[in-house]
């Protein structure tokens, strides 16, 4: 692919090698527009041979693979996923640093709008949740982008877990369910009813994290699993949960990894020095391991 990279004026070419899952993720990642696309077919046991033909090129490439075939890759990538978790360890010092902002920043917000909340288990709450909060809010904000959760496993995480409803005075405004495992509230889904803009300024969906935490501290909990994101300083959902403690760990769902391979460093765009790649036990940014 080429085409004019997202600062509007550099023109960018990027290789992607793999079956699609993160193809259209990395084009709004990296272009305002695509200029040009060409697609080719080689068979898997060619994979390090076109690979290593590829880094000899001025291209930054990025190949996808199941993990099962990660021995096929040569050396001299980056490794990173295409999704990761996003967990808060309530003692930790991220998030016991980070307390003061919540109270100052969102509780502030939900105090002035009097939010309260009530967890439940009723079957038809849960039913009306998932089509008229999680479903037209998950759509609207991801659009094609998007990894729909099931009804059967919204209802089987409640078994073990509950609906969190945030309430405006009577009015049911947003909630989330959350599924409940060892010493750790897991949030598989958050839901906004409709009007989307207003409720988001008015705080309505960080009222769902504010409750959940507390709650979890209540209730003696040690961790608060925010689920997934992508693994990118720039992602908005990243960052959101970020504010809230959250500190990047793996996800072992995604069935895929990412390799990257970079010619001419001083020339990539800053979107890819924003990349999270792994590093021996922790994720940082691609910028920090190598001169760019």
């Amino acid at each position: 692919m080429e085409g004019i990279e997202k600062d509007g004026i550099s023109y960018f070419r990027l290789v992607y090698i793999g079956e699609g899952e993160s193809l259209q993720y990395l084009k709004h990642l990296f272009f305002a527009e695509v200029r040009s696309e060409n697609n080719t077919l080689f068979p898997l046991w060619n994979m390090r041979k076109v690979i290593k033909q590829l880094q000899l090129e001025d291209m930054c490439l990025y190949v996808e693979i199941n993990r099962l075939f990660d021995f096929l890759i040569p050396v001299g990538g980056f490794h990173t996923f295409p999704w990761i978790k996003m967990v808060v360890f309530l003692s930790s010092k991220c998030y016991l640093q980070t307390k003061r902002m919540i109270e100052g920043t969102y509780g502030r917000k939900i105090r002035k709008y009097k939010y309260s909340y009530q967890i439940t288990k009723n079957k038809k709450l849960v039913n009306k949740f998932y089509g008229e909060f999680y479903l037209p809010y998950i759509k609207e904000r991801y659009m094609n982008t998007m990894h729909l959760r099931s009804l059967k496993e919204i209802m089987s995480s409640v078994e073990s877990g509950f609906l969190l409803q945030i309430f405006d005075g009577d009015h049911w405004v947003s909630g989330a369910i959350c599924k409940l495992e060892k010493n750790k509230v897991i949030v598989r889904a958050f839901g906004l009813i409709q009007e989307y803009p207003y409720y988001l300024r008015r705080g309505a969906l960080s009222a769902v994290y504010y409750f959940i935490f507390k709650w979890a501290e209540q209730n003696s909990l040690q961790i608060v699993d925010l689920q997934r994101s992508r693994a990118h300083t720039n992602d908005g959902v990243y960052e959101h949960k970020r504010r809230w403690g959250a500190k990047a760990v793996k996800d072992m769902w995604p069935h895929t990894s990412l390799w990257i391979f970079i010619q001419k460093k001083e020339e990539v765009p800053l979107s890819l020095k924003k990349q999270l790649v792994w590093n021996g036990n922790k994720f940082v940014q691609l910028q920090e391991l190598t001169v760019m």
